[in-house]
């Protein structure tokens, strides 16, 4: 069925509706994914510090106890940085889908757009076709500055992932470092 400009109103509030609950069951799923991540995370630094605090205790003397600390040290900071790996694959994850979401509904709004546009054209007056021509030029321009506007957010994202993952290999690498030197020490 065409949709008529009497009918846009109510197939775009249809769009809207359907468009919030996915939005909205995504953002659910992702808050879930979050809370079961912290949970997992505090249930295991529980585990990681109650066996370290029995180690530590049962120490035999300062030198004992601090390489044991020092050896303790690098798997909470390894968690640490797998618990922030792991949260910003959540929230990515998360975005993509509402990026995705978003770019449908801006998808689907041009094309109904362009449809009322092109009967508009069809009835109205000779006159009227600049007019029409205008709003598809603006509607055009608008589509380019958007698809490179995602353009330039992609690269910017995958920058920024890059530079994540490479500070994590980097304080990963430099904290094993420090507790190998300190057990030669």
């Amino acid at each position: 069925m065409a949709t008529t400009p009497e009918n846009y109103l109510a197939d775009a509030s249809k769009a809207a509706l359907e468009t919030l609950e996915t939005a909205t069951n995504s953002t659910l799923d992702s808050a879930e994914k979050l809370a079961t991540l912290n949970l997992e995370t505090a249930r295991s630094s529980f585990d990681q510090q109650m066996e370290g605090t029995t180690a530590l205790m049962q120490a035999r003397n300062f030198q004992d106890f601090l390489a044991l600390q020092n050896t303790l040290t690098k798997p909470v900071l390894q968690n640490a940085i797998s618990y922030c790996s792991s949260a910003y694959a959540i929230a990515n994850e998360s975005q993509q889908e509402l990026r995705r979401l978003a770019e449908n509904g801006y998808a689907e709004f041009a094309k109904s757009v362009n449809s009322i546009l092109d009967k508009a054209a069809k009835a109205a007056p000779g006159s009227s076709d600049v007019a029409v021509a205008a709003v598809k030029s603006a509607m055009n321009a608008a589509n380019t500055a958007y698809n490179q506007m995602n353009d330039a957010a992609q690269k910017a994202k995958e920058i920024a992932e890059g530079s994540a993952q490479a500070s994590a290999n980097a304080t990963s690498k430099a904290i094993g470092a420090v507790v190998t030197k300190s057990k030669k020490k």
